[in-house]
């Protein structure tokens, strides 16, 4: 009996199969890319888009990042497997030299590349943006204008995609549940567990009566954290809701209202945060965490992969 022997399907097919599939999404947003980039040479004082700018401050910069990586994650990614049950061409994809996990693992990767190489090209784009604005300090834009969190944000992007694909195996809803859920994680992290990576710094201001005035807050380039009132131990208080609302109402000003809730049992008040200096650290950990996240969500992709068959 005569044996037919094939080459396997090396990494060139891989890529030109994967080009094949998705060049479509990879081109329009490349295009997107490539006019964002336009605006931003025109942008700008005495140019003639300097109107963009304005624009660019109040719309552009907080949500962009996060647009181009939840399309990525929502309309390369999340298809990815649902689109092969939608048509049933799973029958003959995963039949043939290549299982299910070569084949997602391939796809991944020709999909994996040209997003981050946008992803650093975007970043690149509103580095231009921003370098003659006076944005400084700890805050979203500031935190986040790092090529390393962007192409991290990306990859989780894509894991969340693909987990959802294998999952759902219906394009609706894996794109659905990827913008969802990548939206509110980003929102949460960065609003309740980006602050609390590391133990915060404190401003504590005890009251001793007559109070002559609170102690000045944190500087506005940190990122606050929290704040609150403190008892007779210098521990964590909370005032009753009457109280504060029956203070806020007869105390005009802030020596006033210290010595109204001082009659309450309150000692002090205190502001957490955490000062500019570890905006770096926080940024590393946060980059830990998030490609934690993204190798075990590949890892739940591939295992969820690997149990679907074919027929």
């Amino acid at each position: 009996m005569t044996v037919i022997e094939r080459d396997r399907i090396g990494w060139r097919s891989w890529v030109w199969i994967g080009w094949r599939q998705h060049r479509a999404a990879i081109l329009v947003t490349g295009g997107l890319i490539t006019a964002i980039a336009l605006f931003a040479l025109l942008s700008g004082p005495d140019r003639p888009f300097g109107f963009v700018m304005d624009i660019y401050i109040v719309w552009w910069k907080p949500y962009l990042p996060v647009a181009l990586s939840a399309v990525i994650g929502a309309f390369w990614v999340a298809p990815l497997v649902a689109r092969e049950f939608d048509n049933r061409t799973h029958l003959v994809s995963w039949t043939q030299d290549a299982t299910p996990r070569q084949w997602l693992r391939a796809n991944l990767v020709v999909l994996a590349v040209p997003a981050v190489a946008l992803t650093v090209a975007l970043n690149v784009i509103e580095r231009f943006m921003i370098s003659d604005l006076p944005v400084r300090g700890f805050t979203a834009i500031t935190f986040e204008a790092n090529v390393f969190m962007a192409i991290t944000y990306t990859l989780f992007a894509i894991a969340l995609g693909v987990l959802f694909s294998a999952l759902f195996r219906q394009s609706v809803f894996a794109v659905a549940a990827t913008l969802a859920t990548y939206v509110l994680v980003r929102i949460l992290f960065a609003t309740s567990i980006r602050p609390h990576l590391l133990p915060p710094a404190r401003i504590a201001t005890p009251w001793e009566l007559p109070v002559r005035v609170f102690q000045d807050p944190p500087p506005d380039d940190v990122l606050w954290v929290g704040e609150g009132f403190l008892g007779d131990h210098g521990n964590e208080v909370t005032v009753p809701s009457g109280d504060m609302y029956e203070c806020s109402l007869t105390s005009h000003t802030r020596e006033l209202q210290a010595e109204c809730l001082s009659r309450t049992g309150i000692r002090g008040h205190y502001v957490d945060y955490q000062p500019l200096d570890r905006m770096a650290v926080l940024q590393f950990l946060e980059i830990l965490v998030y490609l934690a996240l993204t190798a075990g969500l590949v890892w739940l992709a591939l295992r969820r992969i690997s149990r679907l068959k074919a027929l």
